[in-house]
This record gives C-alpha cells, structure tokens and sequence, in this order.
C-alpha cells in the first residue's frame, strides 16, 4: 500500500532507503452502488515494476 499526499497524489517516503519514487502497476475492481450514492473501488494487486518515474 503507498500513502500519498492528498495535495498533488504523490507517493510519501515511507523510510530512509524509499525517497525516489518507483513506477507501481495496481488492479482496481468497481462495486456498483445499490444505495446509488457511495461509489465503492477496492484495491485488489499492486505490485512495483521495474524502472522509475
């Protein structure tokens, strides 16, 4: 999981050896709503590939 900064979504370094950023590769899955107003997305791989932004 990567913590971002609300202001511009940039990851937060996290420790000493993480300050560069690393290029990530997520999967997101949709819930459709049943109440029609919560929009539900739920995180389901994310993994580092290779290579830097």
């Amino acid at each position: 999981m990567v913590t971002r900064y609300q202001a511009n979504g940039k990851p937060v370094p996290m420790g000493p050896n993480d300050g560069t950023r690393h290029k990530v590769q997520a999967r997101l899955v949709f819930a459709p709503p049943l109440d029609k107003t919560t929009k539900i997305w739920f995180l389901i791989e994310e993994k580092r590939v290779a290579g830097k932004c």
